[in-house]
């Protein structure tokens, strides 16, 4: 609504007498805080004819308040932006509006609850207004920098240790007014609710008896609390959180201590504290069986020349053999036996061989060329032999969709994997829900399953999975992409702006990284995690059973050995007796 010029000049000259008084107080008053917090624009909450004519003369020509841009509230315009630490707000309130200027004025602040705001009673109301239910209403509505001037007196309220109604003075207090509120809490419950953090399984007592979380999210609050002078008061929740926006609603949690950086309704983050990216753990792939420890020693390149030597040389025995006339026997069945007893080092060189000055020089240059092979190979199957080798570990979608393992997650963490598509399809139709925390111990988890893990844990797991004595899960790289996490607070929280400096100063001072490296001494605080010396060596003699192919195949050729043998026995009999 707009009032001319005309009009209110008009109506100036019968009211001024009366509302001069008021205009001195409220001129000075704000001229006071823009001296302060340097105004850009000024916004009035009126809907009658008085309190537009009173804003007119207060603030208008030759005020020393005229260069600032007013408006006069319409709640049809969207103008939500303009509501922020730069824009002062008066309300006036008369008999027409006195029953729904707190619902206007908290409408138009919305998010922007932090505004500074004034409520001017002109006198038709200042008389029976009780100013302290008034500061009741404000402090429900989380109006909080707030100033109430009637009757040429201009109040306040402070909302600790519980909502009280002061008086200020003069000009020069107001400088104070609204810093000084959230100051102190006078020993004020801060409820909080503990999120899928490492603190909802890591808590101790300190050497100072007091009561300790583990990670850097409930450490924050704690550290807020404390130097507001705060209580702790822990909420409980469900285990999936799913009441959680509820409480958030009816004003029961003022903290939730960690949830993803995102825009949500009735909420808000606060500065994110840190990254992270989760990691899926999947249960370590014991070492090789030792059958496959036979194609250790050489590379692929390493096979590759010994088939190569083994192909010419019986290519060469075979081409002399045809060169020379008489033989009985097949020529590869005679090239193959002999390429076979030099691999094996099992030196004869036929007569005719002898004669033969070349072919001799070929032979004798492959037995030493296998000789060295044979060598190589029963050093290097020896030094296997004698160590753990472990399988090919999972870390990537394709390594796990050739197994059969499940990856447990807890039920909220599944809902934002699926609905932000963090991890691929393959991953995705592996989770199964479990909404038991993992823990640090990881001999307390289920080996036949995978897990998803806080991210607290990653620098802990890896350091376990070094250790040879507890090799019994392993950190694959299928990770999340980083995400940024925050404290939630409630939407109208008069908390933001002060925990948000509370964590600038932690972020500056190194404190944040600093509870960060001593996770793993608050796991093993909790008994979480017990390390222990590790007495085993690298070294280990071999067992019957890892041997067992090796056996079998020796087995084989005794039997085979036995029975040719047998069969040459009875040839020769049946010769001789023909």
């Amino acid at each position: 609504m707009k009032v001319s010029g005309i009009i209110v000049q008009a109506l100036l000259i019968t009211s001024f007498r009366g509302a001069g008084i008021f205009a001195l107080e409220l001129e000075e008053i704000v001229v006071e805080l823009n001296n302060i917090y340097d105004f850009e624009t000024i916004v009035y909450f009126s809907n009658d004819i008085k309190g537009a004519e009173l804003a007119e003369a207060l603030l208008g020509r030759r005020s020393p308040l005229e260069n600032i841009p007013k408006f006069i509230w319409n709640q049809d315009v969207k103008t939500k932006t303009m509501f922020n630490t730069k824009v002062l707000n008066i309300a006036f309130v008369s008999h027409s509006n006195r029953e729904n200027i707190l619902e206007v004025v908290n409408t138009a602040l919305e998010d922007n609850l932090l505004a500074k705001v004034i409520f001017y009673f002109l006198p038709e109301v200042s008389h029976n207004i009780n100013l302290r239910n008034f500061s009741q209403c404000l402090w429900e509505k989380r109006i909080l920098y707030s100033l109430m001037v009637a009757d040429n007196r201009v109040f306040t309220y402070n909302p600790y240790p519980e909502v009280n109604l002061v008086e200020i003075t003069s000009a020069e207090s107001l400088k104070s007014v609204f810093t000084g509120k959230l100051t102190d809490f006078h020993g004020a419950a801060v409820r909080v609710a503990r999120s899928l953090d490492i603190s909802k399984e890591v808590q101790y007592v300190d050497r100072n008896g007091d009561v300790q979380f583990g990670g850097y999210f409930m450490k924050t609050i704690l550290t807020f609390i404390r130097k507001h002078n705060g209580t702790f008061v822990e909420q409980k929740v469900k285990k999936d959180l799913s009441d959680v926006g509820k409480m958030f609603e009816s004003r029961k949690i003022d903290f939730l201590s960690m949830t993803m950086t995102m825009a949500k309704k009735s909420v808000k983050p606060s500065y994110p504290l840190s990254s992270i990216a989760p990691c899926i753990l999947v249960p370590y792939q014991k070492e090789l069986p030792r059958v496959y420890y036979l194609m250790l020693p050489f590379q692929v390149s390493g096979w590759i020349l010994f088939g190569a030597g083994a192909l010419l040389l019986f290519l060469v025995i075979a081409v002399a053999d045809l060169l020379r006339k008489g033989k009985s026997t097949p020529v590869y069945q005679e090239a193959a036996f002999r390429v076979w007893r030099i691999v094996t080092q099992q030196i004869h060189f036929p007569a005719e061989v002898v004669t033969n000055h070349w072919l001799m020089h070929i032979l004798i240059l492959a037995t030493l060329h296998f000789m060295l092979f044979t060598s190589l190979y029963q050093s290097g199957l020896s030094s296997f032999y004698t160590k753990s080798i472990s399988a090919k570990q999972i870390d990537t979608p394709e390594d796990l969709a050739r197994t059969s393992y499940r990856i447990l997650t807890p039920r909220l963490q599944q809902h934002y994997f699926g609905e932000f598509k963090l991890f691929p399809k393959i991953v995705l139709d592996r989770l199964m829900i479990d909404d038991s925390l993992v823990k640090a111990n990881l001999k307390q988890m289920d080996p036949n399953f995978g897990y998803v893990p806080p991210s607290e844990f990653k620098d802990t797991l890896r350091e376990l999975e070094r250790r040879p004595s507890t090799k019994l899960f392993h950190l694959t790289k299928m990770c999340t992409p980083k995400m940024l996490l925050s404290v939630l607070h409630q939407n109208e929280s008069p908390f933001k702006d002060i925990f948000d400096d509370v964590v600038f100063r932690l972020i500056d001072a190194g404190l944040m990284m600093k509870w960060e490296r001593d996770t793993v001494y608050e796991l093993k605080q909790v008994g979480f995690l017990r390390t222990q010396l590790v007495t085993e060596s690298l070294l280990r003699p071999l067992k019957f059973e890892e041997l067992y192919f090796v056996w079998v195949i020796y087995l084989i050729g005794v039997v085979l050995s036995a029975i040719v043998f047998c069969v040459e026995k009875i040839r020769r009999v049946e010769f001789g007796a023909n």
